[in-house]
């Protein structure tokens, strides 16, 4: 019960449409379902938040494209909030700057990825400069993957608590049972885009599709259509469009970077990981054409990474319930 005197909390959130601000507001409607109060607070250059000694005041969001967004979580939206010991503000990483020296109320660091806090805060690159950021022995570290895990304890850092996130109903409530019918590709185009276009201009007979600026019910419908998914990028956490690919129809492929690394953020049989050396040698698409081959055999083998999926929402409820000591649901 590690988390259990903090009475209320705060997510500090991004206003963005993003994976980062969805697990925050997954996070959110979580702890009000089993009775932790908790608000979001939104930050952004049109979204000036003051955290004062006593008090958090802001302004409510606007934007109906994220109000629509996250309308399915309910979340609960102040202007003016008391802070106090029982009260735990939650700052995602990309706000590491703004945590220290805060000794009124709680503070956690949720470590949501860790190469984009770089990119926010370079600081946080050096193992120096980051400890005395946010090196407090009262700050806690929240990480949502095991990549992160992994990076805070080799940084020196106390205080970890899992708590991951889980995948959007849009896919989950239409999981698919075989594979995807077409013998056709899609990938992130927002990262390793040049070696992705490398890749398929080479092969332009998986029909590749770039995903970018998709509604959530579109990617559902392309990967339920398109056999293979293919992650050419590097992974700053645990990322969700692989596990979207997967428990909608598609075979996925990721890259062997950052988290794409790790078995525990993405369980997949090294058949399905590969890197850059992969790509050019023409190992990837002898992997590709074994499966456009057999697809029932792969689709098998991923099996246990879509069944981690589906409970990703019933292992989160249950992580923060036992964070906060609470047994049952309200």
């Amino acid at each position: 019960m590690p988390l259990s005197r903090f009475k209320t909390v705060v997510m500090l959130c991004p206003h963005a449409v993003t994976g980062g601000p969805e697990a925050m507001h997954q996070a959110a409607f979580a702890l009000n379902s089993i009775g932790v109060t908790c608000y979001m607070v939104y930050a952004g250059a049109d979204h000036p938040v003051a955290i004062e000694p006593q008090r958090i005041v802001c302004s409510k969001p606007e934007s109906p494209a994220l109000q629509n967004a996250y309308a399915r979580y309910n979340p609960r939206i102040f202007s003016e909030l008391p802070l106090g010991p029982e009260t735990l503000v939650v700052f995602p990483e990309a706000y590491a700057q703004y945590v220290a020296r805060r000794k009124n109320h709680g503070v956690a660091l949720w470590w949501l990825s860790v190469d984009n806090a770089f990119k926010a805060d370079p600081r946080l690159a050096d193992r120096a400069a980051r400890f005395q950021l946010v090196g407090d022995e009262a700050i806690i570290h929240l990480h949502q993957s095991a990549y992160a895990r992994n990076w805070l304890r080799d940084s020196g850092f106390q205080n970890l608590l899992q708590l991951e996130d889980y995948s959007n109903e849009t896919f989950t409530d239409r999981e698919a049972y075989g594979p995807s019918p077409q013998p056709w590709a899609s990938y992130n185009a927002a990262k390793g885009a040049d070696l992705a276009e490398s890749f398929f201009g080479e092969h332009p007979e998986y029909q590749a599709l770039p995903l970018r600026k998709f509604t959530k019910p579109q990617l559902r419908d392309i990967f339920a259509e398109r056999l293979i998914y293919i992650d050419f990028g590097h992974f700053p956490g645990k990322d969700r469009l692989p596990r979207e690919a997967a428990i909608s129809g598609s075979i996925v492929f990721t890259n062997r970077a950052g988290a794409g690394a790790v078995y525990e953020d993405f369980p997949l049989p090294d058949v399905f990981k590969f890197d850059a050396a992969d790509v050019t040698s023409g190992e990837l698409h002898r992997r590709l054409q074994a499966v456009v081959a057999d697809p029932a055999r792969f689709w098998a083998m991923q099996a246990d990474f879509r069944s981690r999926i589906r409970w990703e929402k019933a292992q989160f409820f249950d992580t923060l319930m036992r964070l906060w000591g609470i047994r049952r649901m309200p």
